[in-house]
């Protein structure tokens, strides 16, 4: 904006009522306001979407001081502009368009980006823009069915995941079960082996220290038994003599 341009009232009035217009983003009809309040004071903007030099100066925007509708709505606020962005109003222009081309849209409270959005969907889905608000609720209570369905599959899949993730745990539960009965015989049938050997050895050690007991008593009643001294036998010739051949 040129900081010499002397604004008329008239144009000072209409910027405040366009930037008073675009107001707040937390009402949804919001952007209709300004893309109405523009119609209303630059309405080249909305029917041709751009504007020639001439027109430029001729129109609010050359009277406010800019050069461009660009630069007016990307200028900040101290500047004269609107400190906004041209991609949001391209985004406006565009669902305005339907607006003007549906009447009935007017009175929906729906974003701009939404409605595009809409628009989008339509066009990929090979279906008719709908030009009545009957067609319009038709189609979104199909698609708000279409939403019930695919939440109720995704339910239904969810539930039968859920009943085979019980399943799996009630077969391992069970084969954990069969796991520990298995181990107990085992350890039983160990156990008992360890107790049967544990008595077969007792009875062994006894046996032996029994055994050790009596070793030591005959040796205890041999040291004491008074030794047997020798005799010598004097034997007579024909005893001699029988001994000799006869060994006895």
């Amino acid at each position: 904006m040129n900081v010499t341009h002397l604004v008329p009232e008239s144009a000072q009035q209409a910027h405040k009522e366009i930037l008073l217009s675009l107001g707040s983003e937390n009402n949804p009809q919001q952007w209709m306001e300004f893309c109405e309040t523009i119609d209303k004071h630059i309405p080249e903007m909305s029917t041709k979407g751009r504007m020639s030099k001439k027109e430029v100066e001729q129109s609010l925007i050359g009277k406010l001081g800019f050069d461009s509708f660009k630069s007016y709505i990307e200028s900040d606020l101290e500047e004269g502009g609107l400190g906004w962005s041209s991609g949001g109003w391209n985004a406006y222009r565009r669902a305005w368009s339907l607006v003007k081309k549906h009447p009935y849209l007017r009175q929906l409270e729906i974003k701009s980006g939404w409605l595009n959005a809409f628009a989008n969907q339509c066009k990929k889905a090979d279906i008719e823009f709908p030009t009545t608000i009957e067609a319009y609720n038709e189609i979104q209570e199909s698609k708000a069915e279409a939403r019930e369905n695919n939440k109720d599959a995704k339910l239904d899949e969810q539930s039968k995941r859920i009943i085979e993730q019980e399943n799996l745990i009630e077969n391992q539960s069970v084969e954990l079960e069969e796991l520990k009965q298995k181990s107990l015989i085992t350890y039983t049938e160990q156990r008992a082996k360890i107790e049967t050997f544990d008595q077969l050895t007792a009875q062994l050690t006894e046996k032996i220290e029994s055994q050790a007991i009596e070793i030591a008593e005959l040796q205890e009643k041999l040291r004491k038994k008074p030794e047997i001294k020798k005799v010598k036998v004097k034997l007579t010739r024909l005893e001699a003599l029988r001994t000799f051949f006869f060994g006895h």
